[in-house]
């Protein structure tokens, strides 16, 4: 289970109940929220998704990683 958070100023990405990357960078650049690309180049179409869930607020951290422990 993955989350990505994005606020302006502050990304955090979580995998399966673990934060593995942040960011402080400011800008979405080419992603938005309605399109979030996770493919590979090397392994395009690899990436498959059996559900995608988008929160229109902020999560916080304990709430991510409650969402991705599996």
């Amino acid at each position: 289970k993955t989350a990505l958070r994005y606020k302006d100023g502050q990304y955090a990405f979580y995998v399966n109940g673990t934060q593995i990357a942040t960011s402080t960078a400011t800008g979405l650049g080419s992603m938005a929220a309605d399109k979030i690309d996770l493919e590979n180049n090397d392994n395009a179409g690899s990436c498959k998704h059996k559900k995608v869930l988008y929160f229109p607020s902020t999560l916080t951290n304990a709430e991510l990683a409650d969402l991705t422990t599996l």
